[in-house]
């Protein structure tokens, strides 16, 4: 089955001089979301080893994405997050959350979303409550 997926993910997403190239990816269960240089999304079905939905997600290049159960978030080289409901037919845009920074590596872990930015503290975005922390690195 692996070796299917993998012929098929390379067929599908050769990128021709007039694509933009991928930047990063994450896998959950059936789904594959890929995140592209020109701040596209692409859902991808493991099932049926298809393109099932797309959109220009950002104005500036996907660098990371999340995803955890029913949901999903993006992150670009700005200083926003997009949260994201998952479904079967891709995704639904829930709300953005402005951070203050680029943001460079997250993950989810149950409602909290946990991401790296240009900053020196982790930062804590709990989904639940829309709220914002900091985790600080150094004491002082």
């Amino acid at each position: 089955m692996h070796q299917k997926i993998k012929k098929q993910l390379v067929m599908n997403f050769k990128v021709s001089p007039t694509q933009h190239s991928y930047r990063c990816a994450v896998c959950s269960e059936n789904r594959l979301l890929i995140g592209t240089d020109g701040g596209k999304i692409i859902f991808y079905s493991l099932e049926s080893l298809s393109i099932t939905w797309e959109t220009i997600a950002h104005e500036e290049a996907v660098t990371c994405l999340a995803l955890t159960g029913g949901w999903a978030v993006s992150a670009s080289s700005s200083p926003d997050l997009i949260l994201w409901k998952v479904s079967a037919s891709g995704l639904c845009k829930e709300h953005d959350v402005t951070v203050g920074r680029a943001i460079r590596c997250m993950l989810f872990y149950h409602t909290t979303l946990y991401f790296g930015d240009d900053g020196v503290n982790i930062k804590c975005y709990d989904t639940a409550k829309r709220s914002l922390t900091k985790l600080r690195n150094h004491e002082n």
